[in-house]
């Protein structure tokens, strides 16, 4: 795992845990959870979608398509029994 791929994965394992939902790319873009720097900001959203891609092809996070959401897909740890 890349020094960004983990951060994003903490990242996103820390917004579940505060916020009870997932992170949008928006908000792993800003890498605050409420007012609080978890990590690096990025220039865009596309290092936090490619190291999320390649977390999901590692196993680690899940992608999930929200019908009800108007087909928004968004990601989330993967189960540990998996």
């Amino acid at each position: 795992m890349t020094k960004i791929q983990k951060e994003t994965y903490d990242f996103v394992c820390k917004f579940w845990q505060v916020e009870g939902r997932n992170p949008t790319l928006a908000e792993m873009q800003k890498g605050r959870i409420r007012d609080e720097q978890i990590s690096p900001e990025r220039a865009s959203r596309t290092s936090p979608y490619r190291a999320v891609q390649a977390l999901v092809r590692l196993g680690y996070l899940e992608s999930v398509n929200a019908r009800e959401k108007g087909n928004v897909t968004y990601w989330r740890p993967a189960p540990e029994d998996a």
